[in-house]
């Protein structure tokens, strides 16, 4: 008699919750990165207006000015990403009540 259990997809879950809590903390993440870069190069950066700022002999103050205002969507995607959370932990929890169930089913 062949043995017809499976596994329970957990990879398929847990890189679903890392895709949500990068959807949750990127724009935060943007910003930080906006920054550091800005502070490493000794430019000036703040939510008014996208100043200069040389880089490798290239202007990417409205870049880092892009990614620094970006830091405003976090009000936005982590109450979405909080929602998705919960609804992830709903989901992954009567999924996996349901397949250990057929599994036992299976056995008996």
């Amino acid at each position: 008699m062949a043995d017809t259990t499976r596994r329970f997809p957990s990879l398929a879950y847990w890189l679903a919750f890392i895709l949500i809590i990068l959807f949750m903390i990127g724009p935060l993440l943007a910003a930080n990165i906006a920054e550091s870069v800005a502070d490493s190069h000794g430019c000036a950066l703040h939510e008014g207006f996208a100043n200069a700022c040389m880089i490798g002999g290239t202007d990417r103050g409205d870049l880092l000015y892009s990614l620094f205002v970006m830091g405003w969507l976090f009000f936005i995607t982590f109450p979405l990403g909080f929602i998705l959370l919960i609804a992830w932990g709903w989901i992954r929890s009567s999924h996996r009540r349901r397949w250990f169930k057929r599994q036992v089913e299976a056995h008996v």
